[in-house]
C-alpha cells in the first residue's frame, strides 16, 4: 500500500504536490517565495490565534512577521507532544517538515504559536488541532 493510500485509509486529507513544492535548484527559490506568500494568505484568511502573525508579504520575496520567543524543546520531545495532541496519531505525518522542528514554533505572551506554516499540507492539521495543542502546551514557569 502506498503512502497516499495509507493516508487516505486513515482519513487524512492528501493534497497533490505542486511543481514548486519539490526540492530542486529551479524550484527552491520559487518554492520559498510561494511558502512565504501562502503563510501571509493563510493568516489573513483565518486570523488563527495559533499562528504567529504575518503582517505583510511582498509577493513572498519579503515578509514581515511578529517575533516570538524560541522554544527550549528537543525535536523528539516536541514531535511526540504534537503527535499526542492531534486528533489522529498519524495526522502529523501529512506534513512532517512543518512539525518535526521546534524552531518552527515559538512562544508569544506565554502561548505556543507556529512560525513556519507556509506549506499547504499543514493547513488541515492546524485547523483541526490548534486549540488542543495550544491548550495542552505546558506554560513556562514564571520566575
Amino acid at each position: 500500500m502506498s503512502i497516499k493510500e495509507k493516508s487516505v485509509s486513515r482519513g487524512l486529507k492528501v493534497l497533490p504536490h505542486r511543481r514548486y513544492e519539490f526540492v530542486g535548484l529551479n524550484s527552491e527559490i520559487f518554492g520559498e517565495m510561494m511558502a512565504n506568500w501562502n503563510e501571509f494568505i493563510f493568516f489573513i484568511k483565518t486570523r488563527n490565534s495559533f499562528l504567529l502573525p504575518t503582517y505583510f508579504s511582498f509577493f513572498g520575496l519579503v515578509i514581515i512577521q511578529k517575533r516570538g520567543q524560541a522554544l527550549d524543546w528537543t525535536e523528539d520531545n516536541f514531535f511526540v507532544f504534537l503527535q499526542e495532541n492531534s486528533q489522529e496519531k498519524d495526522q502529523i505525518f501529512i506534513d512532517a517538515h512543518s512539525f518535526d522542528n521546534p524552531k518552527n514554533f515559538c512562544l508569544d505572551n506565554g502561548k505556543l504559536k507556529m512560525i513556519d506554516y507556509g506549506s499547504r499540507h499543514c493547513r488541515s492539521f492546524i485547523l483541526e488541532n490548534w486549540e488542543q495543542i495550544q491548550n495542552n502546551f505546558p506554560r513556562p514557569s514564571k520566575e
